[in-house]
Formats: C-alpha cells, sequence, structure tokens
C-alpha cells in the first residue's frame, strides 16, 4: 500500500503546466539523492524501484526495481521511518541546491564579463596589431628617408671637397697680393719666426701652382711668387749689408779717433761685428735651411757670404798687411828672420780663427764655404807677400834653417791632421807649407852657392904647416856646416842629391894639394877620415820622404797609395846616391893609403 500510496502522490505532484519544469527538476535531482541515501540505509530492491519510477515520472533519474516494488506489502514502521528521514535529507540537499542558484548567476555574470572583457581584449590586439603594422609602414619610410638623408650628405661633403678645393685654389691667388703687402711692411724681418712663415707660405703657394700647371692663370701666378721670393731675399741682403756698413764705420771711426803710436788693438775689428751677429744670423739661418728647396737660396747664401767676406777683407785686410809689414821692419835683419816668422805666423792663425768664429756667428758651418775660404786665402796670400821678400833675401843658412824648424814644428805639424780634415783653414795651411817650400828652395840655393863659393873656389895657402897640422881643413868645415844646416830642412829627396855634390866638391878639395910630403898625406887621410865619419850621421835619415807641397784636395786614401809607391821608388833612388857618395869617398881613401904606403 505504500508504494502504491507514494505513486500516487507522485503523480498528484506531477507538473501540470509547463512552469513547472524547474520544480520537477528539483523534486528529480531530491529523488535521486534519496535513492543514493537509502541504497545506503539498506533498502529493498522494491523499494529502490520505486524510487527509481518516481524520479522517471518526475523528470529525474530513477530505479526501475523501486517502482516495481509498488505490489508487495506493507513494510514495517522503521522501513517507513527510513524512507521519511531519506526524504527530509533529500528535501533539505534540495533546499540547499536552490540556495546555490544564486551563486551559478553570479557566476554565469562574470562569464558574461569576462566574455565582454575577452571581447574587449581581442578588439585591442587587433587595434594593436594594426598600430604594429602602422609602425613597420613609419620604420620603412624613415629607412628610405635615412637612406635619402645619407646620400643627401654624402653630396654634401662631395660638394664641401669641391668648395674647399675651390677656396685653396682662390686662397693662393689671394695669397699673393697679402704676401706682397706683408713684405712692404716696415720691420718684417724684426721676427724671424714671421718672416719664415712668409717664406713657407711663398714655397708651398709655388709647390701647389707647380702641382696645377693646368691654370689658367698658373704661370702668372709662378712668375708673381718666385718675384716676391727674390724681393724676400733682397729684403735679407739689404739688411745684411746695412748692419755689416754700420758695425764697418763703427770700426774706421774707432781706427781714426783712438789710433795711436802704439798701434790699434785686433779686437776692435771685431767687437762691432760680433754685436751685429744675432740680429743676423736667425733670418740667415732660415736662408740656410731652405737650401735644399730651391736652388735660389743656395745662391742667395753664397751672395751673402760672399758681401760678408768682402766687407771683412775691407776691415782686416789692410790692417794685416800694415801690421805684416810692420813686423819685418822690426826685424829687418836676416838673422831675425825666424822671430820674424814667428810672429807673422802666429798673427796670421789668430787672425784666420777669428775670422771663422766670426763668420760662424753669422752663418752656418757647412761644407764647402768658399767664401770663407777665399777670405783666408787672402789673408793667406798677403801673408805669403810679405815674407816671401824676407826669406828669398836671407843668405844665411843658420836663420833660414831656423826659420824652417820653427815653422815646421810650432806650426804645420800642429795643424797638419786638422787641415788634412778639410775646412776653411786649409788655406791658411797652404800658405804656411807653401812658405815652407820657399824656404827649403832657398836653403838648397843657398847651399849650392855656398859650395860653390867656400868648396870648389877657394883653396888654402900651401905654406901654412901649422894650419895643416893643427885643424880642419875648411873646405871640410864648410861642407859638413852646410850639410848640417840643409839635413834639418831639406828632404829626403833633396838632401842626398845635395849631399853627393858636397862630398864630391870636399874630394876635390882635399885631394887639390900639390904637396906629397908625408905630412900632407896623412893630413889628407886625416880628413878623409873625419869626412867618412861625419856622413855615417847622414846615412840613419829621421825625417821621412814627404813631397813638399802635399795636395790637400786628394782624399787621404789616395794620397796614401801616390806616396807608398813613391816611397819605395824614392827609397831605392836615395839608396844609390848613398852608395855613390860613400864609394867615393871610400875610393878617395883606399887611393890616398895606398899612396902613403
Amino acid at each position: 500500500r505504500l508504494g502504491l500510496g507514494n505513486r500516487g502522490r507522485a503523480q498528484a505532484m506531477e507538473p501540470s503546466s509547463p512552469d513547472a519544469g524547474p520544480w520537477a527538476d528539483n523534486v528529480a535531482g531530491s529523488l535521486a539523492a534519496a535513492e543514493a541515501d537509502a541504497g545506503d540505509a539498506g533498502l529493498t530492491q522494491r523499494q529502490r524501484h520505486l524510487l527509481e519510477e518516481l524520479a522517471a515520472a518526475l523528470g529525474g533519474p530513477g530505479d526501475a526495481d523501486a517502482l516495481a516494488s509498488d505490489g508487495r506489502d506493507a513494510l514495517a514502521v522503521t522501513e517507513y521511518e527510513a524512507f521519511c528521514g531519506q526524504w527530509q535529507r533529500a528535501e533539505v540537499r534540495r533546499r540547499r541546491a536552490a540556495a546555490r542558484c544564486p551563486r551559478w548567476g553570479w557566476m554565469e555574470r562574470v562569464e558574461a564579463v569576462c566574455d565582454e572583457i575577452c571581447s574587449g581584449f581581442d578588439g585591442l590586439l587587433r587595434d594593436l596589431d594594426g598600430l604594429e603594422q602602422q609602425r613597420r609602414d613609419i620604420a620603412m619610410r624613415t629607412l628610405r628617408l635615412h637612406e635619402e638623408c645619407e646620400a643627401r650628405i654624402k653630396e654634401q661633403q662631395r660638394l664641401d671637397g669641391v668648395a674647399a678645393a675651390i677656396a685653396q685654389r682662390l686662397e693662393v691667388f689671394e695669397t699673393g697680393a697679402r704676401l706682397a703687402s706683408k713684405l712692404e711692411e716696415d720691420g718684417v724681418l724684426s721676427s724671424s719666426q714671421a718672416f719664415g712663415g712668409l717664406l713657407d707660405e711663398i714655397e708651398d703657394s709655388v709647390a701647389y701652382l707647380e702641382a696645377h700647371y693646368d691654370f689658367n692663370d698658373a704661370k702668372s701666378w709662378f712668375q708673381h711668387f718666385e718675384h716676391l721670393r727674390t724681393k724676400a731675399l733682397i729684403l735679407v741682403r739689404g739688411s745684411l749689408q746695412r748692419s755689416l756698413k754700420r758695425a764697418e764705420a763703427e770700426v774706421e771711426r774707432y781706427i781714426w779717433e783712438e789710433a795711436g803710436d802704439d798701434g790699434v788693438d785686433t779686437q776692435v775689428f771685431y767687437t762691432p761685428f760680433q754685436a751685429a751677429a744675432s740680429a743676423n744670423k736667425p733670418v740667415l739661418g732660415l736662408v740656410y735651411r731652405r737650401i735644399s728647396v730651391h736652388r735660389q737660396y743656395a745662391m742667395a747664401l753664397e751672395e751673402l757670404e760672399s758681401a760678408f767676406c768682402a766687407v771683412r777683407l775691407r776691415v782686416v785686410g789692410d790692417a794685416a798687411s800694415e801690421h805684416l809689414m810692420a813686423l819685418r821692419g822690426t826685424c829687418a835683419r836676416e838673422r831675425q828672420l825666424p822671430t820674424l816668422l814667428r810672429q807673422a805666423a802666429s798673427y796670421l792663425l789668430q787672425v784666420v780663427q777669428q775670422e771663422r768664429e766670426l763668420f760662424a756667428a753669422y752663418f752656418e758651418v757647412r761644407q764647402p764655404q768658399g767664401a770663407l775660404e777665399g777670405l783666408l786665402g787672402q789673408l793667406g796670400r798677403q801673408f805669403y807677400d810679405a815674407l816671401q821678400g824676407a826669406v828669398e833675401a836671407c843668405e844665411m843658412l843658420d836663420a833660414l834653417r831656423e826659420a824652417a824648424e820653427s815653422l815646421q814644428s810650432e806650426f804645420i805639424e800642429p795643424n797638419e791632421h786638422a787641415a788634412e780634415r778639410g775646412g776653411a783653414g786649409g788655406a791658411a795651411f797652404s800658405t804656411l807649407v807653401r812658405l815652407r817650400a820657399d824656404i827649403r828652395d832657398a836653403v838648397l840655393r843657398r847651399s849650392r852657392q855656398r859650395l860653390e863659393a867656400d868648396v870648389r873656389r877657394e883653396r888654402p895657402p900651401v905654406e901654412d904647416h901649422d894650419f895643416w897640422r893643427g885643424r880642419r881643413h875648411p873646405s871640410l868645415e864648410r861642407t859638413l856646416a852646410i850639410l848640417a844646416n840643409a839635413y834639418h830642412v831639406l828632404p829626403a829627396e833633396h838632401f842626398e842629391p845635395l849631399a853627393k855634390e858636397a862630398v864630391e866638391a870636399c874630394v876635390i878639395a882635399l885631394a887639390s894639394a900639390q904637396e906629397s910630403s908625408a905630412n900632407h898625406r896623412l893630413f889628407q887621410l886625416r880628413q878623409l877620415l873625419i869626412l867618412r865619419e861625419q856622413l855615417a850621421a847622414f846615412e840613419h835619415d829621421h825625417h821621412s820622404i814627404r813631397h813638399s807641397s802635399p795636395s790637400l784636395a786628394l782624399p787621404s786614401a789616395v794620397i796614401s797609395a801616390v806616396a807608398e809607391v813613391g816611397d819605395k821608388e824614392a827609397e831605392a833612388a836615395l839608396r844609390l846616391l848613398r852608395l855613390s857618395r860613400n864609394g867615393r869617398v871610400e875610393a878617395v881613401l883606399t887611393a890616398a893609403s895606398g899612396e902613403l904606403l
């Protein structure tokens, strides 16, 4: 009965209209929950079947076994209570589900909001895609603009280079007028640095025009800059000439006002020029440093040096000649020739040294310096001309020998190495060597004259027996004196022929006596033995075989090679001359000994 009653209640509760749909769904859900709980409470198979049919009638899940149990008998009270409890629990769960329905609405609303937000995000993404496309378009246009700008910049740089080249070309033509105006200014040489800048600009312009000689006006402007260079060098030469003229006038004024009987101090000829050197040396140095740039600078420098040396020769030349003539007047006697040569040579070397120092104060030292060599050569010629007459007039062999030895040891030998290195001092040294050669020629000439006059022609009287017993033969004495003077002066190639002539003349003089007594024979033997003994001192030649006037222009290696070959030939010839003269003495000595025996 309970089952049928429940079925009737379930049918009564069946919705009669479509509006009961939600309620039916809730009941079905409750029945399903009750079925689950009844299963747990130990319901029978019939009861479960009824519950499934009820649930199916209400539109929810049911159990066929529960609906089939309608025909069974009434259940126990306990089973009814279990069913009612299950029903109540299902009702509670239904109510709880109904209470949870608003939560689902909230979630649906949230879902709707989320969908709306997602749709908004989709719109934003579509907008972002549009913006990205626009950015890409702008980037492409920017890249094309950058490429165009780079092309324009390169074109601008090319045009700037063209403009700079045009400006440089125009500047070259504008520089000519500007440099010409600066060269016209007063005091353009006051600053060597500024003047050097002007010369550099001139040379740069000339070099540019030489590299671009295809310009229409290049030839005319090239000549214009050449003219500016010439004008600048003329300014330098004019400045130097004015400075030298003022210094020369100061020297002449001092000589005119202060000169007395004691003469003029040598330093007077140099002090004004040394004071003016500091103002001229920087500008002259500019010309010297550009001699490799253009040959016009080298020519101008040579002209400046020649002008300087011409002024110095006017200032010092006459004074040097007067001083040398004064020395010759104070040493007029022949015996004073060594003193005259010593003082004159010292003065010459002092003047040469001072002139070289003064020249170096104006100009840079270089090799060769023809102007300075010409000046010193002229001073050397004045020295030679002043002393040559004294040497030629001297007839004293002792004075000539002493003069030659003093000249050789005090002046030539100390300066020989410096002269071999070259330079302006070689001119003065060559003058001393030339004077030494003249002294040697004078000694050789006077020696032969003395041999002719005192040995060959003069004969001692035969009657003077005391003379023959107690003294040497005069011819022997004079021969040995002549050889002794010539040996220290003449080189070996000149001395040996003279010694052979002297020995021959002495032997002839000793053998010319007509007496044949034993005393005369012994005296002759004694004189011959003395001659042989004294000639032995001239056997060992302590002075080297050298040319009397060596050429300083040849290289030292060439001179050494030629001298080596010449020395060997000269030694062989000298050896023959010594053997000849010694053989002559030995032959006469042997003959005299045989006659005495």
